[in-house]
């Protein structure tokens, strides 16, 4: 929707009268802006909601008109032909009313999003060293001296990174050994003992092995194994006879004794690695 004027001249949409101007229907110089000017602030007053676009295209059409008014008023050296001046507002308009459309799209996108995210609460999350390292913060007062520090500090050869293994456990002792220390723990027939007590201070790893060569043995034939209730104390006994222990697996790794360990365990493990 264009501003409406009425002049002694022309009368009409306001975008009409400078189509006209650029034909040479109407001169320029008759058209009174002051008057424009005053009747369109004046249909302004009482209005809630100004329309943007009428006011854009009033504000493009005026200054469009401004200039031409002031190319036909003010001397000149070299006075250029009113055609010339013409198109070139007209080039001059077009170019302005495609970049207040751009604006006014970017606007209503800006708006769109601003309210899909509302009610949004951002989140501020610290940068980790390293990266705080890569992107440093730059102040807008920095020189050029500031700048090489910085640059110098991105380009700075980077420290041998460490890792901690601290939590992986190397090795465990194999089922085999496993099996022979707990068959020197009950050398004789009859023999008792817990399990608890059969692994002593060994790590969570060790007991896993210690409990699979429990129920391999037992499967070979060389213990009995008792439990009066659920989660009591695991009740090894030794009995005679048992296949051989060739058949279980024979993993070389090293047993993780403790430093109080029983040095008859100790020896059996000993004998097994050597």
């Amino acid at each position: 929707m264009t501003y409406q004027v009425k002049l002694e001249v022309f009368e009409g949409p306001f975008d009409l009268l400078l189509h006209l101007i650029s034909r040479r229907k109407v001169e320029v110089t008759e058209v009174d802006l002051a008057e424009i000017t005053g009747d369109f602030l004046a249909s302004l007053t009482g209005i809630d909601v100004l329309d943007l676009e009428t006011a854009t295209r009033f504000l493009v059409v005026a200054a469009t008109l401004i200039e031409l008014k002031a190319a036909r008023l003010l001397p000149r050296e070299e006075v250029d032909e009113l055609e010339d001046i013409l198109g070139e507002a007209r080039d001059l308009l077009y170019a302005r009313l495609l970049e207040y459309r751009a604006f006014r799209d970017a606007a209503a996108l800006l708006k769109a999003r601003f309210e899909a995210n509302e009610g949004y609460v951002g989140r501020e999350v610290v940068l980790d060293p390293e990266l705080q390292r890569l992107v440093p913060e730059t102040p807008l007062t920095i020189d050029v001296e500031g700048l090489a520090h910085l640059a110098a500090l991105a380009t700075a050869p980077r420290p041998e990174p460490r890792v901690d293994l601290s939590h992986i456990r190397k090795s465990y002792i194999s089922i085999r050994d496993a099996a022979r220390l707990v068959l020197a723990a009950v050398p004789s027939e009859g023999a008792r003992k817990t399990f608890r007590a059969l692994v002593g201070e060994h790590g969570r790893g060790d007991r896993v092995v210690f409990f699979l060569a429990l129920l391999e043995l037992y499967k070979l034939g060389h213990l009995d194994l008792a439990q009066e209730h659920f989660r009591a104390e695991i009740e090894i006994e030794r009995r005679p006879g048992g296949r051989d222990l060739e058949s279980l697996t024979d993993d070389e790794y090293e047993p993780d004794l403790p430093t109080d360990a029983d040095p008859e365990l100790a020896s059996v493990a000993g004998q097994e690695t050597t």
